[in-house]
This record gives structure tokens, C-alpha cells and sequence, in this order.
């Protein structure tokens, strides 16, 4: 089965892309899974149609501090192969 991933703005939750919602219900519709990795969050959807495609959509946070000390440990550990020297 097919997986799909959309990194938007802000779709599912505001105005400005809407040209996609057709697409990605249509996708759904035909049995393709999706997700959705909108940049920025709201607690709220703009548009009814919308709705469907919350339990697609994942909330990942701009900054987490665990990767960060992992990718902060792999360049001490790797350096050469980080920076390619």
C-alpha cells in the first residue's frame, strides 16, 4: 500500500492551501495512506471538509531537545564523517 506525505504549511488547520484538500481526500478515498506534517499548528481547522484529515496529521515540535543532544553527541563522536574532512 502506498504512503504519501505532505509537509504543508499549515493545512489542515488554515486558510492558504486549500487547493489541496481535493487531492489528499481524493487519495484517501481510493485507500493511499497519508500524513500530514503541517509547519505551524492550530488548535483549530479552516474549512469543514478538513476535518477528516486531523487523525492523519502529525504535530511535530520545531525544536526538541533530545535530538538535539543526540545530533550535538554525533558530531563530537563523528566529526570527520559529519563535516566530511
Amino acid at each position: 500500500m502506498k504512503k504519501i506525505a505532505y509537509i504543508t504549511g499549515k493545512t489542515p488547520f488554515d486558510f492558504g492551501e486549500e487547493f489541496i484538500l481535493t487531492e489528499m481526500l481524493a487519495l484517501k478515498k481510493l485507500g493511499t495512506n497519508i500524513v500530514i506534517i503541517p509547519r505551524d499548528r492550530s488548535n483549530r481547522i479552516f474549512h469543514k471538509t478538513a476535518e477528516p484529515l486531523l487523525r492523519d496529521t502529525l504535530s511535530i515540535p520545531w525544536f526538541d531537545l533530545k535530538i538535539a543532544i543526540e545530533f550535538l553527541k554525533y558530531i563530537v563522536i563523528h566529526p570527520f564523517s559529519f563535516f566530511d574532512i
